[in-house]
């Protein structure tokens, strides 16, 4: 699904739990993702880069758009000394860089715990420990709702609970600046600069709306068996 246009300016900051910060556009009903789970997913990829500059970090996105597979001209020869089929290799074309403002926030997923629940119990019913369990069952039960005898890695693969998620404080901070400066006629800070900054989040957006999407894709296949 392709995401709408957007306009930094109108977000504002609203707290939530564990110091986490959502921005919400009250007005248009939107909201900014920290997407750690996409930011995870990301950084795993051999492909993307992990930088640090301008005193932040930056997960960069590295994609070749117009790569595509052009024949060589030459042929291939076989193992029965056929000649047949023309070569071809694959020209990556121009490099894309998509960067995105990063910052360490308290895992989503663990509770900043660092651990999790073992995912191969979810949706285990009373009566399954009760079966599974034996006389114990009670507390073997408890300690996995509760204690960390049965947990695993946290999924987001964050660092003793702590996950890195998009830092949309710092963009939405540089609009609402920059619409400032623009207000009181500053050269550097156009109209056409917030603009730059608006079509780069909506860029981001679009990446964690495709993430989300083919994730969505992933799940409903695997609960038909495909």
């Amino acid at each position: 699904m392709k995401v709408k246009e957007i306009d930094l300016g109108n977000f504002e900051a609203f707290p939530a739990e564990n110091g986490q910060v959502y921005y919400h556009d009250v007005k248009n009903y939107d909201y900014l993702d920290n997407a750690q789970d996409y930011v995870s997913n990301e950084l795993s990829d051999d492909s993307n880069e992990l930088v640090s500059h301008h005193n932040r970090s930056w997960l960069v996105i590295v994609s070749y758009p117009d790569q595509e597979w052009v024949a060589t001209g030459r042929m291939i020869p076989r193992e029965s000394g056929i000649i047949s089929d023309p070569e071809r290799v694959l020209e990556l074309g121009k490099e894309c860089r998509l960067e995105i403002p990063l910052m360490l926030q308290i895992c989503e997923r663990c509770k900043g715990k660092g651990t999790m629940g073992n995912p191969a119990f979810n949706g285990t019913s009373i009566e399954w420990w009760q079966e599974h369990g034996g006389p114990d069952w009670k507390e073997d039960l408890e300690e996995y709702a509760h204690g960390d005898m049965y947990d695993v890695e946290c999924e987001y693969n964050c660092d003793n609970g702590k996950a890195f998620g998009i830092d949309w404080t710092w963009l939405v901070t540089r609009v609402k600046y920059a619409f400032k400066m623009h207000n009181e006629n500053h050269p550097i800070h156009s109209s056409e600069y917030v603009e730059s900054l608006n079509e780069w989040t909506v860029k981001i957006r679009q990446h964690i709306e495709d993430y989300n999407e083919y994730q969505a894709e992933r799940r409903s296949e695997e609960r038909w068996g495909y």
